[in-house]
């Protein structure tokens, strides 16, 4: 688990909502410069997971191709989630600007629903 203070995750977090998803993980490196891919990815899904925990993000089901597209939140247990996640990340990659991480946020990767103040959902 990677340490950053309290107030560093919020700052990710509103710098990234209502963003695309990659927003989140770019945004990582562009707060903490200094940080590796692997720890970004590290912290990544660890901000993830805790913003699904707090509700203050939902994701579309994932596609599945040769199934028609149906935007509905999906309601999977949050480990679920970023078991699929993990999984679906590229393995080869070995920083954020390879193109198969790119893919991954346009292809891989359900689409993100930030919360609002008025509690509803805003998907990018």
């Amino acid at each position: 688990m990677i340490q950053i203070s309290d107030e560093l995750k919020q700052e990710i977090y509103d710098s990234a909502k209502n963003l695309w998803f990659s927003a989140l993980f770019d945004h990582i490196s562009g707060y903490i410069p200094e940080i590796s891919f692997e720890d970004q990815k590290t912290l990544f899904f660890q901000l993830t997971k805790d913003a699904l925990d707090d509700g203050l993000i939902k994701f579309d089901v994932p596609y599945i191709e040769g199934v028609p597209f149906e935007r509905r939140v999906w309601e999977a247990p949050t480990e679920e989630i970023i078991q699929y996640l993990k999984d679906s990340f590229p393995k080869e990659a070995t920083d954020g600007l390879d193109d198969d991480v790119n893919l991954y946020f346009y292809i891989s990767a359900p689409p993100v629903m930030w919360r609002q103040d008025d509690g509803s959902y805003y998907g990018s």
